[in-house]
């Protein structure tokens, strides 16, 4: 994905999309990190590490948000039983099974 592709779906502009990449002094706010990450389709880990480079502790909520699923999707995932089933993420990681 190019520099403009990132900026313009995460609601920045290209310069200060370039200023954060090029980690200059800038106080970047939670949601710009939250916006790039979900736009950049970032796993967990890398998601941490982006706000560990910009100094910021990454917010609960999207911890746990990231591996939560409805309780009628779990349910139904348990009533699969003998047979194998899951849940995967954008990522292909596997956030439920039964």
């Amino acid at each position: 994905m190019r520099r403009e592709e990132v900026a313009q779906l995460a609601g920045i502009s290209v310069d200060w999309y370039t200023w954060l990449e090029q980690g200059r002094n800038i106080h970047v706010s939670t949601q710009v990190l939250e916006d790039v990450a979900r736009v950049l389709q970032l796993s967990i880990n890398e998601k941490r590490h982006m706000f560990l480079l910009a100094e910021q502790a990454i917010p609960i909520e999207s911890i746990e948000n990231k591996f939560q699923i409805s309780s009628s999707l779990q349910y139904f995932l348990d009533y699969q039983n003998p047979i194998p089933a899951y849940v995967t993420n954008s990522r292909w990681d596997f956030v439920a099974w039964n």
